[in-house]
């Protein structure tokens, strides 16, 4: 249980690193006019995005898997991840042509689409960590954010050192580090699958489930991401 603790613990520090060292970078460079799209972007395609899909599919899957042992619950990673991504991919759409309107489309493209891209893809590992930790594998979920966190800084030097556009640089690494550590996750999904049969939860009955999470859980943030907008 102490180790389950440690590594718990390990794993909400590092990665919540990522984004700290992002911001950072967006701070210290941005105009103050791309820095406020940044933050309107990232409250809307990073955090809402995150809380919409989580509670509307991946939560309540996680929860349908609850009764299966271990292995079995991790080798259905591939299918419960790969199964939300349209979810995800249009509702990171959705909330980014928002954002872009509340901000009258005056706005660098290559800051947004680099956004939508990261909503895409955050919720996803997202779900990833999440069920190891349920299945008691929070090692495995703290690698994958040390993965995170390393693809992050190497691409921000990158990005740095090539003089690419700086508005692009903050999601783009969100980006190619939560695709790189999801892939870790996924692969671990993949290997599991040797010696365990994968689930495929009830879509509708998780979807049935989560609609109500979402009212419940989250019209406050809605209304935050909006008063957001506003100011």
């Amino acid at each position: 249980m102490n180790r389950r603790l440690v590594f718990g613990i390990g794993d909400s520090v590092v990665s919540s690193l990522a984004t700290f060292l992002v911001g950072v970078y967006a701070t210290r460079t941005l105009p103050l006019d791309d820095l406020g799209a940044y933050g309107l972007f990232f409250a809307g395609t990073i955090m809402l995005v995150s809380g919409l899909v989580g509670q509307l599919y991946f939560l309540p899957a996680e929860v349908a898997l609850v009764h299966l042992p271990g292995d079995e619950q991790v080798a259905t990673l591939p299918r419960t991840a790969i199964r939300g991504v349209p979810l995800t991919v249009a509702t990171s759409v959705l909330v980014g042509l928002v954002s872009a309107a509340i901000l009258g489309f005056d706005i660098d493209p290559a800051l947004a689409v680099t956004a939508i891209g990261t909503g895409a893809v955050w919720p996803v590992q997202d779900h990833i960590r999440r069920l190891l930790h349920q299945v008691g594998e929070s090692d495995r979920a703290m690698g994958i954010s040390v993965v995170q966190i390393l693809t992050t800084a190497i691409v921000l030097g990158a990005g740095i050192s090539i003089n690419a556009t700086p508005t692009a640089i903050p999601f783009t690494a969100l980006f190619v580090a939560n695709v790189a550590s999801s892939s870790v996750g996924l692969r671990i999904g993949r290997r599991r699958q040797r010696r365990a049969h994968p689930h495929s939860p009830n879509l509708r009955a998780v979807l049935g489930v989560g609609k109500w999470l979402v009212v419940a859980g989250q019209t406050e943030q809605i209304a935050a991401f909006l008063a957001l907008g506003i100011l």
